[in-house]
């Protein structure tokens, strides 16, 4: 169950920050497994790499529901249904959301950055 002064802070700022939401070791797995298959798409000449920038430093590494269940296990952290489902909360005969794109980037220093966009 979402925290009141969760919601509380969303509606106030707009945001909020979920503090050790992944333990440090999750967050290491993750990050070598992104690594890993950055490596092995460039490797096979599959990976994207970012057309806006010129330095050639950006390369995402996308569809990665389908890469992985420790991808797909960050996608069943209750509070984050919890949150999703409070923030698209209204009268609905459909669900109230939906993820279209899962992704990563990795961003290399001198990467030129994006502008801002939604998706």
């Amino acid at each position: 169950m979402l925290a009141d002064n969760l919601k509380k802070k969303f509606d106030q700022d707009g945001c909020v920050i979920l503090e050790n939401l992944l333990s440090e070791e999750k967050v290491k797995e993750i990050k070598s497994k992104v690594v890993l298959l950055a490596e092995k798409e460039k490797h096979l000449g599959k990976n994207y790499i970012y057309p806006f920038d010129k330095s050639g430093n950006t390369q995402r590494v996308w569809n990665l529901v389908n890469k992985g269940k420790i991808f797909r296990d960050l996608l069943e952290i209750d509070i984050l249904d919890d949150f999703m489902n409070y923030i698209f909360d209204r009268e609905t005969k459909h669900q109230k959301y939906l993820l279209s794109s899962y992704q990563a980037n990795i961003i290399q220093p001198g990467s030129e950055r994006q502008k801002l966009h939604i998706d």
